[in-house]
């Protein structure tokens, strides 16, 4: 099976960025890189073969799809149930999608795509995506991980706990591996809540100073996120085109089950495989 790489590199003990040089040749280990450790076991969430129904998929160039944002952007988390002979239509990492939970906005209800691991692999082939921020951006990264390998890395443990994220994150790295560097990249960003009472105005600097930057907020439930995330609306798309925006803020609201989270803050895998499916959305459309 042909897999994309990814590669993590730390900048600073807060803010990191995780590299992913997205490509579907198969790269084995360089010599001397160690092996995962015990625990970092992945589960293969199927070993599919066929296309199933996998369409063409292309990246959406700058400034890519704009799903919207605030109230266009409310959902209700639910699973979906599919009818019998529908399973056969879709890859194991749709089927978990659906099993575990979706929250799609009603006004994107016939465009949102579930993206199959084949078809996130295609779009995003000979991509550098740069994923850039805290804790809730290195689970984003993980998330998106799980799709493109159509895994559950560490047996989809929840990853409490900053060792256990970069457990994880390393994890991620050794099955997805740099290979070549190509000049088609994306940036996607997202710090706010380190910044604290300053992080209004210090992201509105940022937005200005940046270009062709995905912003992604504060997830909902944590100190002043409301407050930032609805003072950076006006600066952002779909109301300023050139910062593509990624609203994960109403996700996480909408998401009030007990599993939605295991320390009231960070998000549960499955949820962050959504924020991952929503970046995918982002950058990527299907033909046909």
């Amino acid at each position: 099976m042909k897999y994309p790489v990814l590669v993590l590199a730390l900048a600073a003990p807060i803010i990191c960025i995780l590299l992913l040089s997205l490509f579907f040749d198969y790269v084995n280990w360089e010599e001397g890189r160690a092996a995962p450790t015990m625990g970092d076991e992945i589960i293969i969430m199927s070993n599919d073969t066929n296309d199933y129904n996998r369409r063409r998929a292309i990246f959406i160039p700058f400034p890519h799809n704009t799903l919207g944002s605030g109230v266009d952007m409310e959902c209700r988390w639910e699973t979906k149930a599919l009818r019998e002979g529908d399973a056969a239509k879709y890859d194991s990492t749709q089927r978990a999608a659906f099993a575990e939970g979706v929250c799609v906005p009603p006004r994107l209800n016939s465009s949102l795509r579930v993206f199959s691991s084949a078809e996130a692999r295609e779009c995003l082939r000979f991509r550098r995506v740069i994923i850039s921020g805290d804790s809730y951006m290195k689970q984003l990264f993980v998330g998106l991980a799980d799709i493109l390998l159509s895994t559950k890395l560490s047996r989809d443990y929840q990853m409490v706990g900053s060792s256990n994220r970069s457990k994880v994150v390393a994890s991620a790295n050794h099955y997805l591996t740099e290979r070549r560097r190509r000049d088609n990249t994306v940036a996607v960003v997202g710090a706010g809540v380190h910044i604290e009472g300053a992080a209004l105005g210090e992201i509105k600097k940022f937005l200005n100073l940046t270009k062709r930057t995905i912003f992604v907020p504060m997830p909902a439930g944590l100190n002043r996120s409301r407050e930032v995330y609805e003072g950076l609306l006006p600066y952002l798309a779909p109301n300023h085109p050139e910062h593509p925006f990624l609203d994960v803020f109403q996700l996480t609201r909408s998401c009030t089950m007990q599993n939605c989270s295991y320390d009231g803050s960070h998000r549960s895998r499955y949820v962050n495989r959504w924020k991952a499916q929503l970046l995918l959305n982002t950058l990527c459309e299907i033909l046909g």
